[in-house]
């Protein structure tokens, strides 16, 4: 199966959440998740970035879910 996000996803969520200037905590309240643990292992590549994953990213951003897509 053909991944349809970009190997470097980690890396544009984490750079977005620092350029922002905004907490772990609260991106990862709004992207749904009950606490900053599900984030963390997605940043550090212990869970999949899918494409559910850039569409809560590009919600709770404000930005285009395409920068996470090939």
């Amino acid at each position: 199966m053909t991944e349809i996000v970009k190997e470097n996803a980690r890396q544009i969520l984490a750079d977005e959440i620092a350029k922002r200037g905004l907490k772990k905590t609260y991106v990862a309240e709004k992207m749904g998740y009950k606490n900053l643990q599900k984030l963390s292992y997605i940043l550090t590549g212990r869970d999949k970035f899918t494409g559910d994953v850039a569409l809560r990213a590009s919600k709770a951003l404000g930005v285009s879910y395409k920068i996470f897509l090939r």
